[in-house]
This record gives structure tokens, C-alpha cells and sequence, in this order.
């Protein structure tokens, strides 16, 4: 929290100004001797998402099953730190039945960059909540169309890359 004391004769008065660095979008309440006021500050600028893949790999647990691998980097092209939150997103298309199911949220996590940093996303097919027996999250089944992309928290998204379980 930002503070300065400032002392004023009666009938004086004196302009006070202080930067705020919001780093979530949203309204921020300001306080000053029992005054408040609101201000909403604006989403940071997004991220650049760049060099997404797709590839297969087989489930070591269940061989008959095949897990996806993804990858993306990320990348601040400001000159101020940001932070988002990430969705790693995947949608199917069954080519047996003709139906679409999805999108659903693959995993959610946090990122926050330097000005002009970058980092890489890697999901090698194993779930977050692997439990040593069935560690394969989502399974690829067969006659599918796999689509996966990352998304922040304001709906910029990474390219769509995809992906057929013959």
C-alpha cells in the first residue's frame, strides 16, 4: 500500500499523486481520511503464444491407450511485468459418430513474466493428479480428432493445433 503523510495549513491545499500498478483487471477501492474512491484498472496486455506442437506418444500404464504431448511458448512482449491465468484447452471430434465434445479445461496455472520474457509450456501427457496407477490424462482414443490450445484468462488464444488417433 502507498502512503505520504502531507501536513496542510488551514485553506491550503496541495496536489498529491500516486502510481498504481494494478496487476489483475479489476476495481480498487482508494482511501483517504474516510473518502473513498474507484478505480478500474484496465487487463494487461496479453501474452504471445508462439511454436505450438502436438505429438503422440503410448501410455506406459495402458498401452492401448495413446496420451498427447503439447508445447508452447510464451512469451511477454511488454516492457512490464504480466500475469495470467493459463488454460491448457482440448476439443474432439468423434469421425465414427460425427459429434463434437468439448472444449474442457485440460489444466489451469498461473504465469507471470518479466518485461520481454519468455517461457515454454510442456505437457508430456501425464494428468496433474497422477496417482502411480493411472497416470494418463486425457486418453487419445481411437477414430478421433484432438484439437489443443492454450487460453488466458480474457480469451486470447493460442493457435488451435490438432491431432488423429487412427
Amino acid at each position: 500500500m502507498a502512503e505520504q503523510l502531507v501536513e496542510l495549513a488551514p485553506g491550503e491545499s496541495k496536489v498529491v499523486s500516486f502510481e498504481a500498478v494494478a496487476h489483475k483487471a479489476k476495481t480498487y477501492q482508494v482511501s483517504v481520511n474516510g473518502l473513498t474512491r474507484s478505480f478500474t484498472a484496465a487487463p494487461p496486455p496479453p501474452f504471445i503464444f508462439s511454436n505450438v506442437s502436438v505429438s503422440s506418444k503410448v501410455c506406459p500404464t495402458a498401452t492401448a491407450y495413446w496420451v498427447h504431448v503439447f508445447d508452447c511458448r510464451i512469451s511477454n512482449p511488454t516492457d512490464k511485468a504480466i500475469t495470467h491465468t493459463i488454460t491448457h484447452w482440448m476439443q474432439e471430434y468423434s469421425h465414427t459418430y460425427g459429434v463434437w465434445r468439448g472444449p474442457r479445461a485440460i489444466e489451469a496455472f498461473e504465469v507471470s513474466l518479466a518485461p520481454g520474457a519468455s517461457q515454454n509450456y510442456h505437457y508430456d501427457g501425464y494428468g496433474p493428479h497422477c496417482d502411480g496407477n493411472w497416470c494418463c490424462t486425457p486418453p487419445l482414443m481411437m477414430h478421433y480428432t484432438y484439437y489443443f490450445w492454450l487460453e488466458d484468462e480474457l480469451g486470447n488464444q493460442s493457435e488451435k493445433v490438432s491431432i488423429y488417433r487412427p
